[in-house]
């Protein structure tokens, strides 16, 4: 699908609700009940935003800050000690950045690079992106939640939004109780959302690296290859060649059990020459039935896989 039409979806639906919402606040038969529903949902509704704000989770973070005092408390200090060696990497990177495009200076690589939807993160992809975002957002704001709790901060309540296409999470707390506590205790509350990020990126990370040995008793390691792309049109593909999946033992006889032993037995299969196998002529118009009747000695030798 178009990026045109993407925006243009996506200015219909926010135009479309934006002029439902309008017209049920603003009709004499509908507004009371309208109103009454949007308040005892906490849904609220503005021009390109949804917005979900409850209560509901007050008492969990109460009971989650209460527990065990002492470990929350180190936990959130370490967030603290994160918080400021972040800022000041963050300070230098950002600082070298502009120093770079002041000077255009050439670099290797792009230390930063912004993730913009259809240029360089495909569609495809999307849905899982904008999962993470809403993920992490949850978790980002459940730390700053309980980082309050533990300080003695009133945490008001919790909620979700959409911003056009963007989903995220928010956290509302008590200013007043935020402003009189300590600047150690402040910061705390503050850090507490980047801890836990970088907390799910280290988890992210362990998943990963374990991925393989969990997944191994589904799984078969060292007995050959499996293709994962055809190119369209080439000797291999159509209905009678290769696809997605099929796995490959031998070239020509050559034992294959990994990626270095498909580019040994390609390399010797060059040097070789084609020497393929002898096969019986019905076999071959069994084979391949585009070429019926093309075969005219008693058999033909083929290279095959």
């Amino acid at each position: 699908m178009l990026q045109t039409t993407w925006v243009a979806l996506l200015l219909g639906f926010w135009s479309s609700l934006y002029l439902i919402d309008a017209f049920l606040k603003n009709y004499h038969l509908t507004s009371l009940h309208y109103f009454h529903l949007l308040e005892e949902t906490g849904i609220s509704i503005s021009i390109g935003q949804l917005r979900w704000y409850t209560t509901c989770f007050n008492r969990v973070f109460i009971r989650l800050g209460q527990f065990k005092p002492f470990f929350l408390h180190m936990w959130f200090s370490f967030g603290v000690a994160f918080g400021l060696i972040s800022m000041v990497i963050s300070l230098f990177v950002l600082t070298l950045m502009v120093f770079n495009t002041l000077s255009q200076q050439p670099v290797d690589q792009q230390v930063l690079t912004p993730v913009m939807p259809g240029v360089n993160l495909p569609t495809s992809q999307m849905s899982y992106y904008l999962l993470t975002l809403l993920i992490c957002g949850i978790l980002h704001e459940f730390g700053h939640a309980l980082a309050a709790v533990r300080e003695q901060v009133h945490v008001n309540g919790f909620g979700f939004f959409i911003l056009i296409l963007y989903p995220g999470a928010f956290v509302e707390m008590s200013t007043e109780h935020l402003k009189v506590i300590a600047p150690i205790r402040q910061l705390r509350i503050y850090c507490a959302g980047v801890w836990h990020n970088f907390i799910i990126v280290l988890a992210a990370l362990l998943v990963l690296l374990l991925l393989p040995t969990c997944l191994l008793p589904f799984y078969t390691i060292g007995n050959s290859v499996v293709v994962s792309y055809v190119v369209q049109g080439s000797a291999v593909s159509g209905p009678r060649g290769l696809v997605v999946g099929d796995p490959i033992t031998s070239i020509s006889g050559c034992r294959v059990t990994s990626i270095d032993d498909w580019y040994t037995c390609i390399a010797v299969s060059i040097k070789e020459g084609n020497l393929g196998n002898c096969m019986a002529l019905n076999v071959i118009q069994d084979l391949d039935t585009s070429m019926a009747g093309a075969f005219m000695k008693k058999s033909k030798c083929s290279f095959a896989l």
